[in-house]
């Protein structure tokens, strides 16, 4: 078995200077915007960072679409939607992400998994397409 950090990087995930650090709230259920009673999690802290143009490479051929990475402590409770069905790929079953904390900026979780990732430890890794209307542009990530 390798030695932590010792295997190649995890494809597709963008060089730790590419994050920057933000919070986030977490919701149950997949409607946007969330209903206030749904706020499973308040003020994670989080490392986010754009890769639309990685995250749409699936996007054609199946809905499995993302806009950002996330990274986060990894004991942090994500319910992402996957279910391995080409055709409707993801449920509403979904996490709803609120970034930053407290605005009205909305993200489902489409994929989620815990690695050990160079230099930050072992993290959450959060797969997350955002969604409209978006409620605050000076905030928006």
């Amino acid at each position: 078995m390798p030695e932590p950090n010792s295997g190649p990087p995890i494809t597709y995930l963008p060089n730790d200077v590419a994050f920057v650090p933000s919070s986030m709230d977490v919701f149950t259920n997949g409607t946007i915007p969330p209903p206030a009673g749904n706020k499973r999690t308040t003020g994670a802290a989080i490392l986010v960072c754009g890769t639309f143009l990685e995250g749409s490479r699936n996007r054609a051929t199946a809905g499995f679409g993302y806009t950002h990475v996330i990274l986060s402590d990894p004991n942090l409770e994500i319910r992402d939607g996957y279910t391995q069905d080409t055709t409707n790929p993801t449920s509403t079953a979904w996490d709803v992400l609120q970034i930053p904390s407290a605005s009205s900026n909305y993200w489902v979780v489409i994929f989620s998994f815990v690695a050990e990732i160079s230099g930050l430890g072992r993290r959450k890794i959060i797969l997350a397409d955002r969604r409209t209307p978006i409620g605050s542009w000076p905030n928006l990530l």
